[in-house]
């Protein structure tokens, strides 16, 4: 049946896999706010512009209120409306985070570009510094909502969502056998595993898998129908009985063996002491005065200030401080036992320092 002969009242199979006639309505993404009475979902806008607005609902009223709107989800420099394919909010709800150009890994598209929606001063901008477009995954923002951590590439990133915005990169051994913060086929096939990093609940360290699929077989796919001829697709998957992939779990841990390296620690645990989320660990340790001058300073923008009132006691509580050559044994005395590796959050240059770092692995190993 086609053209203007088409009769409504007749349902053939063009109608039910080709036309919209029987699709029904979507709902959500929906995100409950703690911080407000309500949740939020998409819902197109009325006017002639292609985007959807974040409504908030009250759900014992059922009123709705546009908390975003479409126009502020633009992309930069366009008219273009932003394709939302998912979003999360911060833990006070100030910010969001929403992902968009999404690619497939396996079954689920896992690879996005990521945006973040300062609601105050309904700043828009995108995650990543320099990443490839599509290149992101399992952004999370950290519980204090300060910063947002992400796996790009099999490397896991930490990125400042104040002041510089600054990027840090947590791990940086990532390749196509060495994976960090995510799974392989054979994970994500049998266990459905996908995300594999967490924030701890002060934000302090992240915990993440390592996975190591040297020695893996090679599975061959067959591709018939993205190009006009076939290519054969290799995908590491162990058969019964061969070699599975190494799993490893590590967190990240503040070291510190030279004055540059101090500083730079005073500055990371200054920065933290200021939120909120990490009040009551300093109240803990009898600090809670350094940590409401600590927010003051950063509500001013006193950042370069901010280091200089974590004194040393509070410093060696958060790091493990040694000279260069006693500096492996420090961290293996504090951390054995506790994790089977370790990622060191201190600044790292490659092809600077090499006979430190290899004698710092030495040790660690040993």
């Amino acid at each position: 049946m086609s053209g203007e002969n088409k009769d409504p009242s007749q349902l053939t199979l063009e109608r039910i896999f080709s036309s919209e006639d029987f699709k029904t309505e979507r709902f959500g993404p929906a995100r409950w706010l703690e911080h407000r009475t309500g949740y939020t979902t998409l819902e197109p806008v009325n006017s002639g512009f292609d985007g959807k607005d974040i409504v908030l609902y009250n759900p014992k009223t059922g009123k709705p209120t546009v908390l975003v709107q479409a126009e502020l989800l633009k992309i930069p420099g366009t008219e273009k409306a932003m394709d939302i394919d998912n979003y999360s909010w911060s833990p006070k709800g100030d910010k969001l985070l929403v992902f968009t150009n999404t690619k497939r890994v396996w079954r689920q598209n896992t690879r996005n570009d990521y945006w973040l929606l300062d609601l105050e001063p309904k700043q828009l901008w995108k995650l990543g510094g320099n990443a490839k477009p599509s290149t992101l995954m399992f952004a999370k923002f950290s519980p204090d909502g300060t910063r947002v951590a992400y796996v790009c590439e099999n490397n896991i990133y930490i990125q400042d969502l104040n002041g510089s915005r600054a990027v840090n990169q947590i791990t940086f051994d990532g390749s196509k056998t060495v994976i960090n913060g995510t799974f392989d086929w054979v994970y994500e096939e049998e266990y459905g595993l996908r995300d594999g990093y967490r924030w701890s609940p002060n934000g302090k360290f992240l915990a993440y898998w390592q996975l190591d699929a040297e020695g893996v077989g090679n599975f061959y796919l067959i591709n018939n129908t993205e190009h006009l001829y076939s290519q054969v697709i290799p995908v590491q998957y162990p058969k019964v009985g061969t070699t599975n992939s190494a799993v490893k779990i590590s967190v990240t841990a503040f070291a510190a063996s030279t004055p540059e390296e101090q500083n730079f620690a005073r500055m990371q645990i200054a920065f933290y002491a200021s939120t909120p989320s990490y009040r009551s660990v300093f109240s803990l340790h009898g600090w809670g005065q350094i940590s409401e001058e600590l927010s003051k300073f950063a509500s001013r923008g006193k950042w370069g200030e901010m280091g200089a009132l974590i004194n040393d006691e509070i410093l060696e509580t958060f790091a493990v401080v040694a000279p260069p050559d006693e500096l492996g044994a420090a961290v293996k005395e504090r951390y054995q036992g506790l994790a089977d590796r370790l990622t060191l959050y201190t600044p790292f240059t490659p092809g600077e320092r090499d006979d430190f770092w290899k004698n710092l692995m030495d040790v660690i190993n040993a």
